[in-house]
């Protein structure tokens, strides 16, 4: 099954989602959840969804396009945007800072870095995340998971 696609979209990579290789695009799970919901599209189809020619799949999604609210009708931009990951990221700024892979969050600053590699920590985050962390915040700052904890809670601040 190395050459299949979505039905909907026929993008690469789907998963099975009610008896349809479907990918996981919210897009896509949304059209085919509509069409079992609004019409007994399996009984309709008549024959085996995967055996489906083209034409038969794009009128049917046709008529269930017309009968979708106006938020399944988003253009990719339009899209939701994912949720960032600013623990990843502040992570990923650290090793890279450090030069170190796998950092465990229980370990402390001290133990990877002298004091001036702490204060150089601190400046690419700040630099990353567009944050300001105080003099007298950095030495609370004991562990990486003190540091990871600190940056998110400053850019959810900031975003707020």
């Amino acid at each position: 099954m190395t050459d299949a696609a979505c039905w909907i979209c026929r993008g690469k990579r789907p998963r099975e989602h009610r008896g349809v290789n479907v990918c996981f695009r919210s897009s896509c799970v949304r059209i085919l959840n509509a069409l079992v919901a609004h019409y007994d599209y399996f009984n309709a189809l008549n024959t085996d969804v995967h055996a489906a020619d083209d034409s038969t799949v794009d009128a049917h999604l046709e008529v269930a396009a017309l009968a979708l609210p106006d938020t399944f009708h988003r253009t990719p931009e339009e899209e939701p945007k994912p949720k960032r990951d600013i623990g990843a990221e502040a992570m990923a700024a650290l090793e890279n800072q450090l030069e170190e892979e796998h950092i465990p969050l229980t370990a402390t600053l001290e133990s990877l870095t002298d004091p001036l590699g702490v204060v150089e920590l601190v400046l690419a985050f700040e630099e990353t995340f567009l944050i300001d962390i105080p003099d007298a915040h950095i030495g609370d700052l004991k562990t990486v998971g003190d540091a990871i904890d600190y940056v998110i809670r400053r850019v959810e601040e900031k975003t707020a």
